[in-house]
């Protein structure tokens, strides 16, 4: 995995490297980006999602399923999952499927073997909300849960402590996404130098499910895009038994 983001731009050299085994090529790729399948026998199944990013939830568990089934049909078969540098994603992905076939009982076990046998510093999947996602699924694994969305409703927003900015006054924007299409996008509200907090009541509820990313853009009155806070997450409510 570690030269994978290379051979991306060799297709020929990917083919060299998997001749002799019975492959499955699972893809990661954003879905902007792809390659020609054909150099490898059609054998390649897409899981797209973007970079920096975790996977939305339903993507998981037929990714786990697909890899499974092809390793168990026989002991030759091997699964090559890629994304671009073939760290993140590729990390997120093969740590669910660890946890999916019971190679490891906890997330943070799973990550931590991902990242000794990826990378020569042990930082494998790093962003916080890929980590996260890997714990929602490990969730799901331990509880015998299948995923079920439901819709919730975010009346107010409250960030407390206030991040460090610079020059400490804010200009902050709120933005909520919910599966990459943006619901909803506040005026900017001026924060005082010194503020301990930042709440925002929301005039109309909010009704989301799913995948659900908050972003607070500094906009100071220059326009000028000067600092980011974002946060991805996922509401853990969403899940119910199979049963109910």
């Amino acid at each position: 995995m570690e030269s994978m983001g290379l051979y991306l731009h060799a297709p020929k050299c990917l083919h060299g490297m998997l001749r002799g085994y019975l492959y499955l090529l699972q893809n990661n790729w954003c879905s902007e980006r792809s390659y020609d399948v054909a150099k490898f026998q059609q054998r390649v199944a897409n899981y797209p999602f973007d970079d920096h990013n975790p996977p939305k939830m339903e993507l998981i568990g037929p990714f786990c399923t697909d890899v499974h089934n092809w390793l168990s049909q026989d002991h030759r078969n091997v699964a090559a999952v890629h994304c671009k540098a073939g760290k993140g994603r590729t990390g997120v992905m093969v740590c669910c499927y660890m946890l999916h076939s019971k190679q490891f009982p906890t997330a943070n076990e799973a990550l931590n073997y991902y990242g000794q046998m990826r990378t020569h510093d042990r930082k494998g999947v790093t962003i916080p909300s890929q980590r996260r996602y890997v714990g929602y699924y490990a969730s799901l694994v331990q509880e015998h849960l299948n995923y079920h969305p439901v819709t919730l409703l975010i009346k107010e927003i409250h960030l407390e402590p206030m991040p460090t900015l610079n020059g400490g006054q804010a200009c902050l924007q709120l933005v909520i996404s919910e599966s990459s299409t943006k619901v909803f996008s506040s005026p900017v509200y001026e924060v005082k130098k010194g503020s301990p907090s930042f709440h925002i009541r929301l005039d109309q509820y909010i009704p989301l499910q799913g995948d659900i990313k908050i972003e607070f853009f500094n906009k100071p009155k220059m326009m000028r895009r000067v600092s980011y806070i974002g946060l991805i997450f996922r509401i853990t409510s969403h899940v119910s038994t199979p049963e109910n």
